[in-house]
C-alpha cells in the first residue's frame, strides 16, 4: 500500500490486509494455548490478547506522529518495516516440537 499507484490499488491492499490478519489472530491464539498446559490456558489467551491490545493501541498514535510529519505513504512504510523486524525475531525463535 505504501507504493499504490492508484486507489484501486490501496483498496485490495487493504482488503488482502484484512483478510490476513482475520485469519492470523486466531491462528496465533490457538498456537499459544497449545503450549501450555490446560489449567494455564486461560491466562495465556488473556495475555496474548493484552498484548496485542498494547500492540493495537500503540500503532494508532505512533503512524498518527509519522503522518504528521511524512506524510500519509510513510505510515505503511512504517508497517511493513515492523513487519520485516517482527519476521526476523520470529526467524530467531527456538522451534517447539512437541505441545505441552
Amino acid at each position: 500500500m505504501w507504493l499504490a499507484p492508484l486507489q484501486w490499488v490501496a483498496f485490495a491492499g487493504c482488503a488482502i490486509l484484512g483478510a490476513g490478519y482475520s485469519l492470523t489472530f486466531p491462528a496465533l491464539g490457538v498456537e499459544t494455548i497449545r503450549h501450555v498446559p490446560p489449567q494455564n490456558r486461560g491466562a495465556a489467551m488473556g495475555a496474548y490478547v493484552a498484548f496485542v491490545d498494547i500492540g493495537l493501541g500503540l500503532a494508532g498514535p505512533l503512524s498518527g506522529m509519522v503522518v504528521s510529519q511524512f506524510g500519509y505513504p510513510s505510515a505503511f512504510l512504517l508497517g511493513a518495516c515492523a513487519s520485516i523486524v517482527a519476521f526476523a525475531f520470529v526467524l530467531r525463535l527456538p522451534c517447539i516440537k512437541e505441545p505441552i
